[in-house]
């Protein structure tokens, strides 16, 4: 958007009248000598010139002018891009943090579900042993404590990824903001290290 802004400014500029500052200096020598002449003659003349010109665009056809309103209209189009990207960013963070919210929630209903899994198998077992429920009835309670577990494991899951899609929006997802144990790259060491080597 900036470098349009000043593509527009420059195009403009061709419009404005333009001052150029001039000098010279010129010294030229004429040496006039003569055979019958013991004495040669010898003239010297000296020129200076300083001056401004002073340009002032009459007609230009409407080639600027036209370069002008395509500037402007690059520029317009570049604010209105910038303006999209906003709103869509703005947009995913709010989708990323309600979806992170929601898995917080799942990851409490499903902690729930696993207790209370636990203590239904627990207590089919307990009947199964005093002869009032069969095995089946114990792989059942089995698997819904299987399936609550997996429920818990995914809702974690889902928690760890919108928190971080909500860190790629905000630009943290870097070593800094992660706090990873890892040499940091050094970019300008990299481009010193390898600019000559192409």
């Amino acid at each position: 958007y900036d470098i349009a802004k000043i593509d527009t400014s420059l195009q403009g500029s061709q419009l404005l009248p333009t001052i150029d500052a001039f000098a010279s200096l010129s010294n030229r020598e004429n040496k006039a000598s003569s055979s019958n002449v013991p004495n040669s003659v010898q003239d010297s003349v000296t020129a200076r010139t300083i001056g401004l010109r002073m340009k002032v665009p009459l007609f230009e056809g409407g080639i600027y002018r036209s370069r002008v309103r395509e500037a402007h209209e690059v520029s317009v189009g570049a604010r209105i891009n910038i303006s999209e990207v906003e709103d869509q960013t703005i947009e995913s963070l709010k989708t990323s943090w309600a979806n992170w919210q929601k898995s917080l929630n799942n990851i409490k209903n499903n902690e729930m579900a696993v207790s209370a899994g636990k203590v239904r198998l627990e207590g089919t077992y307990q009947a199964m042993v005093a002869g009032t429920m069969v095995i089946l009835d114990v792989l059942d309670a089995q698997y819904e404590l299987f399936r609550a577990e997996v429920g818990l494991v995914e809702s974690e899951r889902d928690a760890a990824y919108y928190e971080f899609e909500i860190m790629s929006h905000l630009a943290m997802l870097n070593v800094d903001s992660l706090k990873i144990p890892v040499e940091k790259f050094d970019l300008q060491k990299h481009y010193e290290e390898t600019r000559f080597k192409f």
